[in-house]
C-alpha cells in the first residue's frame, strides 16, 4: 500500500466516523425539554348518595319491563331465553 491507499482509507474511516455519530446522535438525542403531568384527585372510598332532585319516588324504573298493548318489548335477556330454548 503507498501513502495515497493509506490516505483514502484514512478519510474513508472518518467520514464513516462522523456519518455514523450525526446519525446516533440524530436517532438518540437527549432531550431535555421539562415534562409536565396532570395532577389527578384522590380517590376516596366513599359514595355519595344519590341526587334527590334527579332520583325521585316518581322517577322512571329503567329495569321495569315495558309493555305496548299485548307485546312486550324485547330486552337482550329475553333474547338469549329464547336461544337457549331453542337449543334444548
Amino acid at each position: 500500500m503507498n501513502k495515497k491507499d493509506i490516505a483514502l482509507l484514512a478519510l474513508v474511516a472518518g467520514v464513516g466516523i462522523l456519518i455514523s455519530y450525526f446519525s446516533f446522535d440524530a436517532l438518540f438525542k437527549k432531550i431535555d425539554k421539562p415534562k409536565s403531568y396532570k395532577v389527578v384527585k384522590i380517590i376516596n372510598s366513599t359514595i355519595d348518595d344519590p341526587r334527590s332532585d334527579i332520583f325521585t319516588e316518581n322517577s322512571i324504573n329503567p329495569t321495569v319491563e315495558i309493555w305496548i298493548g299485548d307485546e312486550k318489548i324485547r330486552d337482550e335477556s329475553d333474547k338469549q331465553k329464547d336461544i337457549q330454548e331453542n337449543e334444548n
